[in-house]
């Protein structure tokens, strides 16, 4: 207990990282004895190929490092590892209108030092992670009738400077939680704050929501990619597996894929593809998959675990007139008995457009969960309840933060014990819990 008041302690009195850098004012240029035409709004072409591979390392079954490139029409790049250079294969080839793009791959042979495509290097994980990033729900919302997103505002879809600023910090993995394509729906005729925006699953809308404002934070550090529910097949599942699903290219979009583990040194990651389950209500079909999958989770975890999910198992939001409170993905908590594996130490989600930390009582057999759904698509509401004592499945919450401001999270370990810190778009810290023995205890 003296070590772990010692690490909270710590958490409260830590300062912020890195602030963003003051835009400077500009002169005003004198106006025009005669009026000029307004000049021509131009809009990038999202769905060219790129001139340069996008590239980057992406973190697989049993701990598989994948480098994975978009590249155009014409084929595949060069990857050289350890200094030998060969061809990259092809996972997609190009396929017109809507993907004309090569995605390469080559699956990186454990024990590579150094890898580059196109002379750029790539990021690769040694050992275990110090210094963790988890972003989730980036896209920009643009979906009938009454959600569309100012696109190209920053400060209201602050994606791609939240990016920059996670790159800057260099971290040794990048964590999303899923939910990428959010570019579902035409923009309305005169809405200039999404004016020009591709619409659709197609390889435009894949890299406007996130190819281009990913850039930095793609080449800065390698990656574990979570399903979402914008990435099923009824929505972007055809994008989801082109570019992100570390496994091979299936023949057709698949609804469920199996829950993976990942060793990271002394981590162990699990990915569990929580895309297709239902929120509110729990179908005996998805249930029974789901169970099925919560058993091979069970076989996979060891020690030092970390449960990494979509949908939250245990999550809090309001929603409509009357401010109804939901708590959780039911089909999750009926499947998982709301409970995980013994060896699971804490637990990230997204989909709820919040920062939330949540710790259950000791004994619970329930892990903290993060749920970090707020780095760039439209946020949900502030909650207006008390978060510690409110009911999950049975179990009183203990304590807990919700945050309705854009932002990310960081995890940092020291002494044997995790940090999480909820960012905001600035990167000023809100709050952080320190993660000792299935429980966090939080602090502003």
């Amino acid at each position: 207990m003296a070590r772990f008041m010692a690490v909270m302690l710590l958490v409260m009195t830590a300062g912020a990282f890195g602030g963003v850098a003051q835009a400077q004012n500009q002169a005003t240029p004198a106006a025009s004895p005669v009026a000029s035409p307004a000049a021509p709004v131009t809009v990038p072409n999202y769905g060219a190929a790129p001139r340069t591979p996008v590239a980057w390392v992406e973190l697989g079954p049993d701990g598989a490092q994948i480098a994975r490139a978009i590249s155009g029409p014409m084929g595949c790049p060069q990857i050289t590892l350890d200094g030998v250079t060969q061809p990259m294969g092809t996972r997609a080839a190009a396929s017109a209108p809507s993907y004309p793009i090569t995605i390469c791959e080559t699956t990186i042979p454990k024990g590579t030092t150094n890898a580059a495509i196109g002379g750029r290097a790539l990021h690769l994980l040694h050992g275990t992670p110090k210094r963790v990033a988890v972003i989730g729900d980036t896209g920009c919302r643009l979906a009938a009738p009454d959600f569309y997103q100012a696109c190209d505002d920053p400060a209201r879809w602050p994606f791609a400077s939240i990016a920059q600023q996670v790159a800057d910090w260099q971290p040794d993995l990048v964590i999303h939680v899923g939910d990428y394509y959010y570019r579902e729906d035409p923009c309305p005729s005169g809405d200039a704050g999404c004016a020009g925006s591709p619409t659709g699953d197609t390889w435009a809308s894949w890299n406007a929501d996130f190819f281009i404002p990913a850039a930095p934070l793609l080449s800065a550090a390698p990656w574990v990619f979570v399903r979402g529910n914008h990435e099923t097949c009824e929505r972007g599942g055809e994008g989801w597996f082109h570019f992100l699903d570390p496994r091979p290219m299936p023949a057709t979009c698949q609804t469920y894929t199996e829950p993976y583990a990942i060793p990271a040194g002394d981590l162990q990651l699990l990915v569990f593809d929580s895309s297709a389950a239902s929120d509110g209500s729990a179908p005996p079909d998805q249930v029974a998959e789901y169970t099925k999958e919560f058993a091979t989770l069970a076989k996979l975890a060891g020690p030092n675990t970390w449960f990494l999910t979509h949908r939250p198992v245990w999550g809090l939001v309001q929603f409509g007139k009357d401010r109804t409170l939901a708590t959780g993905t039911r089909t999750l908590q009926v499947a998982s008995g709301n409970q995980l594996p013994s060896g699971v130490q804490l637990s990230l989600a997204g989909h709820i457009h919040l920062a939330e930390a949540l710790s259950f009582p000791p004994g619970s057999g329930r892990p903290p969960m993060f749920v970090v759904g707020n780095t760039g698509t439209e946020l949900d509401s502030p909650l207006t309840v008390e978060v510690p004592g409110i009911d999950i499945g049975g179990v009183p919450v203990a304590n807990g933060r919700v945050t309705s401001l854009f932002g990310y999270m960081t995890l940092e370990s020291g002494n044997g014990i995790w940090t999480a810190t909820a960012r905001d778009a600035t990167a000023t810290p809100l709050w952080a819990c320190a993660v000792l023995a299935q429980s966090a205890g939080c602090a502003p």
